[in-house]
Order: C-alpha cells, then structure tokens, then sequence
C-alpha cells in the first residue's frame, strides 16, 4: 500500500514537472510564432521587438525611457526636459489600462507603428510613430501627436538640404519616379511647388518648376494646367541617412475628382564616401 502510494506521488509530481516545462516552453515559443505570422518579414520582426519597448515603456507611463528610445540626433537637439514636458502633457488624465501595437511597416530604412491607448471601451488614444533604422538598429524618428513642428530637428546644413531637395525633385519628375508611383496622375510639362520662403527652394530642375505661394496658386489656380501642387515637407538628416517628405495636395474646385485627398511620399537617401548623397528608395506613401 505504502509502495502504491509512493508511485502515486512520483507519477504526479513528474506530471507537475512535465505541465511547467510545457507551459515554460509554450511561453518561449510563442513571441517567435507570433512574429513569424504577423510580421513574416525580417525587418518588421525587428521592428515589432522595438515597438514592444515602446509599448511597454508606455504603459509604465515611462517618459524618460522613451526619450531614450529616440535617435540620437534627436537626443543632441531636443532636450529629455523638452521631450517630457510635451509627453506628461500629452499623458495628462489619461487612463492607461492597455497598450496594443495594431500595425507595422517597414519601408527601406523607415518603419511605421500604430498604437493604441485604452482606458475603457469608448476610452482610446491613438499614436503614430516613425522609426528609422540606423547601424545600431531601430529608432524613434517622431511621434505624433506628442511631437509637432516646434520639435523640428535633424535639418542639417543649407548646403546638404539643397542637394536633398533638388535630387528630390529630380526624382519626383524622372520617368520612374510620380508618374510610375502615381499612374492615375498624367505630369504637365510644368509644375508648381508651394513657396514658403526657404532658402533651400533655390534649386534647379531639369523640368519647368514654378514656386508660387499658396495665394498666387489660388489666383492662378484656372490658369494651371494640372488639378494639383506639390509641398516638400520636412528634411531630416540622421547620421548618414536622410528622409525627404513630399505632399501631392489638390487644388480646391479644380481637375480630377477621383483625387480629393492629400497624397504623399517619402525619399530616402544615403550619404557616400565622398559626402554626397544618393537616392535609395522610396519610403511611406500616404
């Protein structure tokens, strides 16, 4: 009786030991077949592990580990003081009682994360940020709607941010460039860009480039041969990379109907050996 008893016990404790090992290994083995079925390629895992930083860090409410989460170009011209005063303001009286990363994107050295704040049910806070990869991997790039432009950073050199924009450009009018990006778009022999006074607009093109602001557009919007102008948005130069933003935006009342919204599109470039850049790829489209 004392054996059976004793074998009994054996058996179920070696049950016991055979449940944790399975429930240990099933808690390993889970993040990696999660990765490899929402995010199969290599560049969004690597990303997802960055983003499940952030997620954590701002479910813990954590300012101060998010601020060092950013590039370090960001770190040299935006203050940790700066950044967290933006973020508990941001932060103010707002529940957080889960944090969930619902999307991820990888283009070329840039990626996209969405995330989401819950309170409750009805109770949600939306958050957008922009990572970049560098060579010691993934960075906070910007992150809306905690940043806005008075945290403008990484611009770089007049010098550097005219040849940017003028490859730019170069690249928006080649034959694979807008018109293969956006085929529902024809390209006039012309086109307008929106002025806004700065000095990197100097450039030259190999095409007909008109730099009106934006009243001038709206006066001479019956004259204009294309229902749209472009606006290069922000320049920003991390380390050997650069990231340019171009905005496709309609004018009101005039041309194609099925093209009512802003459209976008990043550049990015890479600086060379010699210190001048080269075009990369294309990055987010919006």
């Amino acid at each position: 009786m004392a054996i059976n008893l004793e074998m009994t016990l054996k058996r179920k404790i070696l049950l016991i030991i055979l449940i944790t090992l399975f429930i240990l290994f099933a808690f390993t083995l889970f993040p990696f077949l999660y990765l490899e079925k929402y995010y199969p390629q290599k560049e969004n895992r690597s990303l997802f592990k960055s983003a499940e930083r952030f997620k954590s860090l701002l479910k813990k409410k954590d300012g101060k580990g998010i601020y060092a989460l950013f590039n370090q170009t960001f770190q040299k011209e935006i203050s940790e003081e700066r950044f967290l005063t933006a973020f508990n303001q941001w932060l103010k009286g707002k529940k957080v009682k889960k944090v969930e990363t619902k999307f991820i994107n990888v283009t070329g050295f840039t990626g996209q994360v969405s995330t989401w704040l819950w309170g409750d049910e009805k109770d949600y806070q939306y958050l957008f940020s922009s990572w970049i990869k560098t060579k010691k991997g993934w960075y906070l790039l910007w992150l809306s709607p905690i940043l806005n432009q008075d945290f403008e950073y990484g611009v770089g050199e007049l010098k550097e941010r005219r040849e940017l924009l003028r490859l730019a450009t170069e690249k928006a009018l080649g034959a694979d460039g807008f018109e293969e990006i956006f085929p529902e778009f024809d390209l006039p022999h012309s086109l307008v860009f929106l002025k806004k006074g700065r000095l990197e607009e100097r450039v030259k093109s190999s095409r007909p480039v008109l730099w009106l602001t934006l009243e001038e557009i709206k006066e001479k919007a019956k004259y204009l041969s294309l229902p749209f102008y472009f606006d290069f948005g922000a320049i920003r130069i991390i380390d050997n990379l650069a990231t340019v933003y171009l905005d496709i935006i309609p004018i009101k009342g005039e041309g194609n109907q099925n093209f009512r919204h802003t459209r976008g599109l990043q550049f990015q470039f890479r600086r060379k050996e010699d210190g001048s850049w080269e075009f990369v790829g294309y990055g987010s489209r919006w």
